[in-house]
């Protein structure tokens, strides 16, 4: 259904293939697919919003992220 979050996670990954430099889709995907209960690909965009997010304060917003999933998904 459109608007659903399965139907987010196509379209930002459409966005992803457009513009791999921008951390945007990054920053969505770690926040949709977290919702929906997939936290190793939560991680893995969080983990790339960080690597590609230039603002200071968002690139630490991201860091909180990944500590947090990091320790949600254990060793």
């Amino acid at each position: 259904a459109l608007g659903s979050r399965p139907e987010a996670v196509r379209v930002l990954e459409r966005a992803l293939k457009a513009d791999a430099s921008d951390p945007a889709p990054h920053r969505l995907l770690c926040a949709v697919e977290y919702r929906i209960g997939r936290l190793p690909r939560a991680l893995h965009h969080c983990k790339m919003w960080k690597a590609k997010e230039r603002n200071p304060a968002q690139r630490e917003r991201a860091a909180t992220r990944v500590r947090r999933l990091e320790q949600e998904l254990g060793p």
